[in-house]
């Protein structure tokens, strides 16, 4: 009988302990507040880059294959000085189409052999902006090609958005 007794009151006990814990803690829990306050930033200007853009076409695209300038010797073997593959000289004309000016376009081009198979890739990216309607000329020289190479394939990998150019046409 002691032992019951002894076990209800020690229940009561710390169940009254519970319940004054939980009361204290919505006693001192902050009062909700409304929404918090906002705070606009004006954020500065960074390039957006746009994969494969529609309106930045490659026109009038010119491959000259020659023979690969010999290697510069790295420490002999029968390798050194022996030129690998060919050297593809690139002039090609990109055309922007589009409301926007871009820049750091990189092209891809994808070497092919006689029969239409890709035997290389390589990409070039081009600093140059080239604004909205505007077109851009491009000289470039990629050495080492694979031999079986015939022609080449270009296409506009991707390009960034020059900063200040997106939204002029609203600005009318």
């Amino acid at each position: 009988m002691i032992r019951r007794v002894l076990f209800l009151g020690l229940t009561a006990v710390l169940v009254a302990v519970l319940v004054s814990l939980a009361l204290q803690s919505r006693k001192t829990e902050a009062p909700k507040r409304g929404p918090a306050p906002e705070s606009v930033r004006i954020a500065r200007a960074t390039a957006t880059r746009a994969v494969a853009p529609a309106d930045l076409e490659v026109a009038e695209p010119r491959i000259e294959l020659t023979a690969a300038a010999p290697r510069p010797d790295s420490g002999g073997g029968s390798e050194a000085g022996r030129p690998v593959g060919l050297d593809a000289r690139h002039r090609l004309t990109i055309r922007n189409r589009g409301a926007v000016g871009y820049r750091n376009v990189t092209l891809e081009f994808v070497y092919l052999d006689r029969a239409g198979t890709a035997v290389g890739t390589r990409v070039h990216t081009e600093p140059s902006p080239v604004s909205a309607g505007g077109t851009l000329e491009v000289t470039a020289l990629e050495r080492a090609v694979p031999e079986s190479s015939a022609r080449a394939r270009v296409a506009v990998a991707f390009a960034d958005i020059e900063p200040g150019s997106a939204g002029k046409e609203k600005q009318r």
